[in-house]
């Protein structure tokens, strides 16, 4: 988890580490994911989460699906491959 020092979390991040986290074979996988937040238009991936990150929407130039993401240091998280 890399978050910058003027960043501020203003709601819990327990269901994103959740949905990280959890096993697939797990019976609460598919609410762990369900309960995410999405930016408008946004899918879930329909494999692991192994990212998660802020965009700066400033950085954009046509901010549309599609386009290649920008991402802003201000947080990001990753989840490691254990296996490799």
């Amino acid at each position: 988890v890399h978050l910058d020092l003027d960043s501020i979390v203003l709601q819990p991040m327990d269901a994103l580490f959740d949905a990280m986290l959890t096993d697939p074979l797990d019976s609460k996988y598919n609410a762990s994911r369900t309960s995410l937040p999405l930016a408008k238009g946004a899918k879930l991936p329909s494999g692991p989460i192994d990212v998660a990150f802020t965009l700066d929407y400033n950085m954009v130039s046509q901010p549309m699906q599609g386009n290649p993401v920008n991402v802003q240091g201000g947080f990001f998280v990753v989840n490691p491959n254990s296996t490799a």
